[in-house]
């Protein structure tokens, strides 16, 4: 039997030149959002790698991308907050609500927000009515919520394609596309015993405990059954998203560790308040890092995990893949480790930080 030619995909060249695939996908289409030296770099190893557009998805996406976005095809975008996702939010959702209006335009689609408005909850049947009136096929499940709104509406899912973005809900029964968090915290540990620390301090709010599918808290404690007793420092919980004083200063004090991985920013603050140096008397890693200048840690990429969720959810629309899916798929996307002040550290090769702990 002869020998079938493997198709070069655009994950390949993402994978190839480091990219994001949409990146990849702009930069081959020529976009100007993409910088002039990006769009060569990724053409160039296009090129290399023997890639060929597969005409049939090209003919699709043209045709979605030359429909009037006041007039074409719209998706839904379910949250569980009790307000519109936005100027409200914290970084995290705003940035990531950003990120999917933002791919949406990329396909000419429009994006119809709804909310838990608790005066005049919709339910789910009412909602499915609503979408369908609107002609709206395709549905993105936002992650986070209030304390009132513990579940998305229950949605005639039938007659929908469904895309959720994180976990903790009832329906983890969809596709879906997460943040690597294994990889993230694992990455942090590594850079950190890399650097001589043996003492590693991990402070994390219940909420994002919550939100990371418990994935940070399980692989700090699977990390610390395997060292020595003296060397194990007390995971900490915050209640939510601030500082617990007295708490944290005590914890600080009492166990000394020598390096603090949180996503609470602030974090840094109070522990110079405390009259302790960074990184001298003890280091610090931000496992969520978005705009804090000068913190080393992890960039969780969330631009790609909202551009991966309308990717995804387009890719099911244009193959007529609606309601629950037998075989749920997920997707997670990678962050990077970025140096900062907070944690010098030595010299780590290519293939020493892509490992696990």
């Amino acid at each position: 039997m002869p020998h079938l030619p493997r198709f070069v995909t655009l994950q390949d060249i993402a994978d190839h030149t480091g990219y994001g695939r949409s990146t990849v996908s702009m930069a081959l289409r020529g976009h100007p959002g993409i910088p002039g030296a990006t769009c060569l770099v990724i053409k160039q190893a296009a090129e290399k790698l023997g890639y060929r557009p597969n005409p049939f998805v090209a003919s699709l996406m043209t045709r979605m991308r030359g429909r009037k976005s006041s007039g074409g095809q719209r998706i839904a975008l379910i949250s569980r907050f009790d307000h519109a996702v936005g100027s409200r939010s914290t970084v995290y959702y705003r940035v990531l609500y950003e990120a999917i209006l933002e791919e949406a335009r990329r396909y000419s689609l429009g994006v119809d927000q709804f909310y838990n408005n608790t005066s005049t909850p919709l339910s789910g049947p009412r909602l499915s009515r609503i979408l369908k009136t609107r002609g709206i096929h395709g549905v993105i499940l936002f992650p986070g919520k209030s304390a009132e709104s513990a579940e998305f509406p229950e949605l005639v899912w039938d007659d929908f394609t469904t895309v959720l973005i994180g976990h903790r809900t009832r329906h983890e029964e969809f596709h879906k596309v997460v943040p690597d968090n294994v990889y993230h915290i694992d990455c942090a540990l590594q850079h950190a015993q890399a650097a001589g620390c043996r003492r590693i301090g991990l402070m994390v709010p219940a909420p994002t405990n919550d939100s990371t599918n418990e994935i940070w808290s399980s692989r700090f404690l699977n990390y610390q059954h395997g060292i020595a007793a003296r060397d194990r420092v007390p995971l900490l919980f915050s209640e939510s998203y601030r500082i617990d004083e007295p708490t944290f200063s005590t914890w600080l004090r009492k166990w000394r560790p020598d390096v603090v991985f949180t996503s609470i920013h602030n974090v840094l603050d109070r522990i110079v308040e405390l009259g302790l140096r960074v990184p001298e008397d003890v280091k610090f890693i931000n496992l969520a890092l978005r705009d804090h200048p000068g913190h080393a840690g992890m960039d969780p990429y969330t631009t790609e995990v909202g551009r991966a969720a309308v990717d995804l959810l387009v890719s099911l629309m244009q193959t007529h893949q609606g309601g629950v899916p037998e075989f749920p798929r997920t997707i997670s996307i990678r962050g990077k480790w970025v140096s900062g002040a907070t944690f010098p550290e030595p010299a780590l090769s290519a293939d020493a930080v892509s490992g696990r702990v």
